[in-house]
């Protein structure tokens, strides 16, 4: 795992995505769970009408993401992109152990109905 010095808290760019394999990745992806939580939960709706995801209000909420009527998609990204990436590098990774989640309580019901019967 490679931090940027200039930015701690922040992975260097040398390394590409996190791997939910990884116990420190894992460890990393946990935190930004927790962390992203708060904004999940909420339903926002833009000036537009359209409504932003609980991931885009967590970009805007830390100053990596605008909103602006100007563009058609209403978002802008910030100076700071090297942090946008590593947000959505996160964001990809918790997708995936969602996702793994899902799968394996899917499977643990098929399991528990199949002795069932």
């Amino acid at each position: 795992m490679a931090f940027n010095k200039q930015n701690p808290g922040v992975m260097s760019s040398t390394k590409k995505g996190l791997d939910i394999r990884d116990k420190e990745d894992l460890e990393i992806v946990n935190k930004f769970e927790k962390e992203l939580e708060s904004s999940m939960n909420k339903k926002t709706e833009l000036f537009d009408g359209r409504e932003i995801t609980g991931f885009e209000l967590y970009l805007h909420n830390k100053g990596l993401f605008r909103f602006s009527p100007q563009y058609p998609t209403g978002a802008v990204v910030m100076a700071n992109v090297e942090a946008y990436r590593d947000a959505k590098d996160k964001y990809s990774a918790l997708q995936d152990l969602w996702y793994k989640r899902d799968l394996a309580k899917k499977r643990e019901q098929e399991r528990l109905q199949t002795l069932a019967i």
